[in-house]
């Protein structure tokens, strides 16, 4: 990460009971450190529980849902207009290491009892929390990258049928698609675009081969969007169409 520099905002959370906000396209970057209560956070269907200590890291473009039955006190850095790679993406949560919670008890304590250099002080930390956050997401990710292609594959695998791009499917891991793809193509020699393309014309020539059900059948059960669609996907992986692949004798 280079250091360019950031405008961030700093704010003393306090939510009451009941407190539930949900976004499907974040218009800004958000981190935020619970001090007392409980936040729950939802991304994909997933539903996270933030108790003191723990972090929501809420990205320009991300969708989830916040809520807290209990109430929370807690602090955030917000980033208006967020230009850096790091700070785009899906929103997750995270355990703050201890550079993490010591900086933000920093910021707290120039927040309580400032001072005249306190505005430059808050400037510099709130920068650091930023650089110290994208840096601990970082070391998670690259600590288990050889597990992303394994668990990308089978993240496609389970949704073969659902008829939801590569990129879709696996938008709720935390790596970028980018990142991602790279990982993907050096264990499997292919793209997940291209990997999810293949592993649908397998299982169609598999449920073909069977006889028990239509062209038509096959396409919809495996997400294609039309027959039309199905019938030129396969040709190009196959160098047939599925109507003279089904009418083959069996073996």
């Amino acid at each position: 990460m280079g250091h360019t520099e950031l405008h961030i905002g700093i704010s003393r959370k306090r939510q009451q009971a009941g407190y539930s906000f949900q976004t499907k396209d974040y218009d800004k970057y958000q981190f935020i450190i619970v001090q007392s209560g409980v936040l729950n956070i939802i991304v994909h269907n997933k539903d996270i529980r933030l108790e003191p200590g723990s972090a929501a890291i809420l990205k320009l473009g991300s969708v989830f849902e916040l809520s807290s039955r209990e109430g929370y006190r807690g602090l955030a850095l917000i980033v208006e207009k967020p230009e850096l790679p790091e700070l785009i993406g899906e929103a997750r949560a995270i355990r703050a290491s201890v550079q993490v919670m010591a900086t933000c008890e920093l910021i707290e304590h120039y927040l309580l009892k400032p001072d005249k250099d306190s505005k430059r002080t808050l400037k510099g930390l709130s920068e650091a929390l930023i650089w110290e956050v994208a840096g601990q997401e970082k070391k998670q990710l690259e600590r288990h990258a050889e597990k992303w292609p394994e668990i990308a594959k089978g993240v496609l695998d389970v949704n073969l049928a659902t008829g939801m791009s590569a990129r879709r499917a696996l938008a709720h891991l935390p790596l970028c698609y980018r990142q991602l793809s790279r990982l993907f193509k050096a264990a499997y020699g292919v793209s997940p675009k291209q990997y999810q393309v293949a592993a649908r014309i397998r299982e169609a020539k598999r449920m073909l081969a069977g006889g028990d059900t239509s062209i038509t059948e096959t396409a919809m059960e495996l997400g294609f969007s039309s027959s039309q669609h199905f019938a030129t996907q396969f040709r190009e992986f196959t160098g047939t169409t599925p109507r003279a692949f089904a009418a083959r004798p069996a073996l």
